[in-house]
């Protein structure tokens, strides 16, 4: 078994079956940083395994960290599940690729995603009842609302924005330390 996360990553490509021109193509790094991390003059970051991740639907992100369970999730566990979710729902390939990122990601970032979706939703119900009193008024015989819903989504898209934006500066500035 391979005892760092740099062997272990270099396992993966090898199960995989890639070259390591293939795996800097996937990670967008240069052959050279392939192999830098694979000798372990490299660290192997957080946005490698979110990348390898998203890839690589099945590819158990714990035993890349770790070395813990199989290099690969049981197909039933992960990629099955959402299949069939999407083909019950008559959803496409983006939303199958964005459920398996989504379940991949840390309860920080589910939970930024999760805020932002409430935030959303409110703010359709807000549209919905100012277009429609409840009363099949329209919206021209509605009375006005006393807040734009409109207005108040994109600020709160743009905070939502501007916090991931910060969050991201704040992982490449770590990144850009750790590989110093």
């Amino acid at each position: 078994m391979a005892d760092t996360i740099n062997a272990r990553f270099r396992a993966l490509r090898k199960r995989l079956d890639l070259t390591i021109a293939q795996m800097a193509d996937v990670l967008g790094l240069s052959p050279s940083g392939i192999s830098a991390i694979e000798c372990a003059q490299r660290n192997v970051t957080d946005k490698h395994i979110r990348l390898l991740a998203s890839a690589y639907p099945r590819l158990n992100v714990e035993w890349l960290k770790s070395g813990e369970g199989d290099i690969f999730l049981p197909e039933s566990d992960h990629t099955g599940s959402i299949d069939d979710l999407c083909a019950q729902y008559g959803l496409d390939s983006m939303a199958a690729s964005m459920l398996r990122s989504y379940v991949q990601l840390d309860a920080e970032h589910r939970q930024m995603i999760h805020d932002w979706l409430m935030a959303w939703h409110d703010d359709y119900d807000k549209r919905k009842a100012r277009t429609s009193g409840g009363d099949g008024q329209t919206a021209d015989d509605a009375a006005p609302s006393s807040a734009d819903p409109d207005a108040d989504f994109k600020r709160q898209v743009l905070e939502g924005r501007a916090r991931h934006e910060a969050y991201m500066a704040a992982q490449r500035d770590a990144e850009s330390k750790q590989a110093q």
